[in-house]
């Protein structure tokens, strides 16, 4: 029942051979039925770029990400969950570093499928409400997404969760309470938090980088204790070179999207980004031959003028791709915006290089150096770096009010964008759930700030042809 969704989604039929009994054993657990699928079929061309391989391909990567998941303690593996966003470099280093070993962040595998292909997020995020994380109290769907999907039986329960609090600080919390004391799961915590001095962005504190380089460390040891597997310093060496090399190719793909018009859709980019972003072991293996190829046809599309939407619609940025509901960014770009570069996606010319001598302590200079790591200033600052490096017609500041690391710095950053001179409005959603913040609901204020972006450009170049 599933054949033309695969097909859809870049499978070959010798693919579809060889993972087609191990794809519908995963869908009968998470409860995809047929009409699931044929939602899925449609959802994915009205959403997706699938007219391009590479698109299909990373689609197609997901759904083997998606089994390997639901499958991985019957196939006999350990079992090791990463929170999202993970860093990266560890993230890549776990995620290959034995065959006996599943690592990654479940909830973005979760959220990407589930959410983006089927539309059937929400039973996960109710299960979570009614075990721990009620609804009307702002918690973190990512992490709803985890606990419903392990209380429903559609993931397994893991034997090590590693989780990051250098973001969120709710997400150790939530781990320490309801995995470790409620499920008896072993906890390792790679702990930091956004507390470092504003003015010296983006360098972090040395005692920053000490500190979080200590608790990765220590991470590794925990999953040396629990699964037999010793991470040395030259396998993260590794991983982090084999997520650079995935980044890289992320980031020429990325540098197209300034063209005019923008040559792929905000929800395919968003796709990869996150596929990337999870650096899990299908990302790692599969990904850097889909990027390739998406690479070479969003090249084409440059060469060609193809676009999505029109040549000379505003650009803007954006805070995240929307995790569940591809409908957001259609909605956005059908209001006549090219979201052209998000804080997932854009790289400041700020960024440097880790000068530290040991593995650990790079990993974690790294890390702390992102604007979203460091501060709120730092956070803020970013935004306003990137509109300008990016020359964006505005920005969207995505208040995200159930992301306590996000919602933070929310009207900061409008504040400063305003000073600065680049036209902004503040949105108030979710960028998991859609129960409460919908399409519909956000389309006015979007739509209304696209016309006054038009007539800002039209104003401009005016005055351009006036001299």
């Amino acid at each position: 029942m599933y054949q033309e969704l695969l097909k859809t989604c870049g499978f070959e039929a010798a693919e579809i051979e060889k993972e087609g009994a191990r794809i519908g054993k995963a869908f009968e657990i998470a409860g995809i039925d047929e009409e699931d699928v044929k939602r899925g079929e449609s959802r994915v061309r009205r959403y997706f770029d699938v007219e391009l391989e590479g698109v299909r391909k990373i689609l197609g990567a997901w759904i083997k990400e998606f089994t390997d998941l639901v499958l991985a303690k019957e196939e006999g593996k350990f079992v090791v969950y990463l929170s999202f966003p993970p860093v990266p470099h560890v993230a890549a280093t776990l995620a290959v570093a034995s065959e006996s070993v599943h690592a990654g962040p479940p909830e973005l595998t979760i959220d990407t499928v589930l959410g983006q292909i089927f539309g059937k997020i929400n039973p996960v995020l109710e299960t979570a409400e009614g075990c721990g994380l009620p609804p009307g109290l702002a918690n973190c769907s990512l992490l709803q997404c985890r606990v419903g999907a392990i209380e429903r039986g559609i993931i397994p329960k893991p034997d090590l969760t590693i989780v990051s609090g250098f973001l969120c600080d709710q997400a150790p919390k939530q781990d320490e309470v309801l995995l470790h004391e409620k499920m008896g799961v072993p906890v390792a915590y790679m702990d930091s938090c956004v507390d470092d001095d504003w003015k010296k962005w983006p360098v972090p504190a040395p005692r920053r980088v000490a500190y979080f380089a200590r608790e990765i460390r220590d991470a590794m040891e925990k999953f040396h204790e629990i699964t037999g597997v010793q991470i040395t310093e030259a396998m993260v060496a590794a991983g982090a070179n084999a997520y650079g090399a995935l980044s890289r190719v992320f980031t020429e793909i990325n540098d197209l999207l300034k063209a005019d018009p923008m040559p792929l859709g905000a929800n395919s980019f968003g796709m990869f980004a996150y596929f990337m972003r999870s650096a899990t072991k299908r990302a790692l293996m599969e990904g850097p031959a889909a990027a390739d190829l998406l690479l070479r046809e969003v090249k084409e599309r440059v060469r060609e003028g193809k676009g999505v939407l029109e040549k000379g619609v505003p650009r803007v940025m954006f805070y995240l791709y929307h995790f569940t509901d591809p409908g957001i960014m259609d909605m956005i770009e059908g209001s006549g915006l090219a979201v052209v570069v998000t804080t997932l996606s854009g790289v400041t010319s700020t960024a440097t290089k880790s000068d530290y001598p040991d593995v650990y302590e790079r990993v974690a200079d790294v890390n702390l150096r992102r604007g979203t790591r460091h501060s709120d200033l730092g956070f803020s600052t970013e935004w306003a770096i990137l509109s300008r490096d990016w020359n964006v017609d505005g920005v969207i500041v995505g208040y995200h009010f159930s992301c306590r690391g996000a919602a933070a710095p929310a009207f900061m950053t409008k504040k400063m964008l305003d000073e600065a001179g680049i036209p902004s409005m503040l949105l108030e959603f979710d960028l998991y759930d859609t129960r409460t913040y919908s399409p519909e609901t956000m389309r006015t204020r979007v739509e209304t700030f696209a016309e006054v972006l038009r007539e800002r450009k039209k104003s401009k170049a005016r005055m351009e042809r006036q001299g």
